[in-house]
């Protein structure tokens, strides 16, 4: 998974496991796991690379950072 989503699930309350058997990340998540708040934080995330970006580049420049942040 990719590690940006990790940080921000984790944010968000959620836990990350390995299984025991086939070393598989599993993703738990309790009463703590707050998905408004996971959502909240990948949403910023864009903004943040949008705005980093800045004037010096076009949409698509955006949309491309976007898909880099996330990709695994």
């Amino acid at each position: 998974m990719n590690k940006v989503i990790k940080k921000l699930f984790e944010q968000a309350g959620g836990n990350i496991e390995v299984c025991d058997v086939t070393q598989d990340e599993v993703l738990t998540y309790t009463d703590n796991f707050d998905p408004e708040l996971f959502t909240g934080l990948i949403i910023n995330t864009c903004m943040d690379i949008c705005e980093n970006i800045g004037t010096s580049g076009d949409g698509q420049v955006c949309v491309d950072s976007i898909r880099k942040a996330f990709s695994v």
